[in-house]
């Protein structure tokens, strides 16, 4: 036990002449967050706007060769093409137009070239064909991993979205 006495001391006296405050990246750090937090952001927009316009091989181009997918059925899709083959089929059975499609991102944390997100969709429908008809929302919240590539560019790696049921009137 008197041996551990002079390590604590040296750790209390490191932590308090440290210039940063707990949690705080430094600076080149942080500036490597705030990058991927931008880029992610964009990715997302794609996403959303990719979805809108039913084109599975947009949202392909954002997801890695090796991506999983994992379904709230049980069912995982691994790998870019069975993902972009799951969307389109997906996509072509939609019985609804998407009007609207909003991802956003309730936390992120960037490690390196490694990031995971968690966050919530909100995505605006109308009945196939019937612009006139009342618009219905359907909610989801989600959690993607991200990775840099080597080409520097972010795709999601893993993927789990879960429906959310709507709100009681």
């Amino acid at each position: 036990m008197n041996r551990v006495w002079p390590v604590l001391l040296v750790l209390f006296v490191a932590a308090a002449c440290s210039d940063r405050t707990p949690g705080q990246l430094p600076a080149a750090d942080a500036a490597t967050a705030a990058a991927a937090r931008v880029a992610i952001a964009a990715a997302n927009q794609s996403w959303a706007e990719a979805s809108k316009r039913g084109d599975a091989q947009a949202i392909g181009n954002l997801i890695t060769e090796d991506a999983t997918t994992m379904g709230v059925d049980g069912n995982d899709f691994v790998g870019r093409a069975a993902m972009v083959a799951t969307t389109a089929k997906n996509m072509a059975a939609r019985t609804v137009d998407l009007v609207e499609s909003h991802i956003v991102t309730d936390s992120i944390e960037v490690h390196g070239d490694f990031a995971y997100e968690i966050g919530h969709d909100i995505n605006i429908r109308r009945p196939k064909g019937a612009p006139a008809a009342a618009p219905d929302t359907a909610r989801s919240r989600y959690i993607t991993f991200w990775r840099k590539g080597s080409d520097g560019t972010w795709r999601a790696s893993r993927d789990f979205t879960v429906p959310t049921p709507k709100p009681a009137k």
